[in-house]
């Protein structure tokens, strides 16, 4: 039986959220990630002065030392930063779960990783020749019976000895499943146009007819809704055969201030990450019903959109 995607809340009001929620958390965290770092000083110091103490009442041990230096010092930093990582691992894992089912989104969960491996990656962005491809930190769910993944994309190519490796894109990935796999792969890009102008989409693999019936309108305008939110001006959709695939280069991080080791999470964060999970999740609703009447029909028809009134035009940036 197709599970029923939940029926959306009212909306909540980000500062109020925010103090509420978010606040207490926050501090709770931070007592935490103060005590931990003192446990970890206070491990160190009794490393070291054991380590001392221990070549004192047995000197032999020096040469030891003295030859597998670089052996223990692996093992020491290992000891230490291993546990840090998993920890950090951890605890974005546990505040963004906490976060999302404050925003009344309970049903999406933190994804490490994405949908699609390195090799795929790199071969969805092809033309741009990247040397490595990753897919990190993100959120998954269900919308009307097909699985999604939204994670953040780094692409890296190498410039050159003098230059070294570059980053060229940094952005959003989203997968959705097909809900008939064995399409054949299809890429092209979206450029939005000026105010009043439709949104040009240019196929990067195959043909324009074919890439027109794929993406028809209505996914035309829930990508560009997206891509405006994001403050870009083009974006790329493929099918890869088993999913449905949208890329937005952003240059940000997806979780930006959330559950960061290193700053504290603004209202101002929170408030802009609360309305890009609100439109993101009626996005990938409304892809997904579009996706589902193209196997119901045997021409695309018209999807559930954000709102009935906006139209393609009005998604376009200056």
């Amino acid at each position: 039986m197709t599970p029923e995607t939940p029926a959306p809340l009212p909306a909540p009001d980000p500062q109020d959220l925010f103090d509420r929620e978010i606040r207490p958390l926050l501090d709770r965290l931070e007592r935490q990630r103060t005590g931990t770092r003192a446990a970890i000083v206070l491990l160190v110091f009794a490393v070291i002065g054991g380590t001392v103490l221990t070549l004192v009442k047995l000197p032999f041990l020096l040469k030891t030392v003295k030859h597998g230096g670089k052996l223990y010092g692996s093992l020491t930093f290992a000891i230490f930063s291993v546990p840090f990582v998993l920890f950090r691992r951890r605890r974005k894992r546990f505040f963004v779960a906490l976060v999302l089912a404050a925003c009344r989104h309970a049903d999406l969960t933190y994804a490490p990783g994405g949908c699609l491996g390195r090799r795929r990656l790199r071969q969805l962005f092809s033309d741009l020749k990247p040397h490595s491809a990753r897919a990190e930190d993100g959120i998954t769910g269900v919308r009307r019976g097909l699985a999604f993944w939204f994670n953040e994309v780094e692409l890296h190519k190498f410039a050159g000895p003098l230059k070294g490796t570059v980053r060229i894109f940094r952005g959003w990935l989203l997968c959705i499943d097909l809900p008939h796999p064995g399409v054949p792969p299809l890429s092209c890009t979206l450029t939005l146009g000026a105010r009043g102008g439709e949104p040009v989409l240019t196929p990067l693999s195959g043909a324009a007819a074919e890439a027109e019936q794929r993406f028809p309108p209505e996914m035309r305008v829930l990508a560009a809704r997206l891509a405006t939110l994001a403050g870009a001006r083009d974006v790329r959709l493929a099918t890869d055969g088993l999913h449905f695939i949208l890329a937005i280069d952003t240059g940000r991080d997806l979780f930006e201030g959330i559950a960061a080791l290193d700053e504290r999470l603004t209202p101002a964060l929170f408030a802009r990450f609360l309305e890009e999970l609100d439109t993101l999740t009626r996005v990938v609703d409304a892809l997904a019903a579009a996706l589902q009447a193209q196997i119901a029909a045997p021409s695309p028809q018209p999807a559930a959109s954000l709102d009935p009134a906006i139209t393609v035009s009005a998604l376009n940036v200056p």
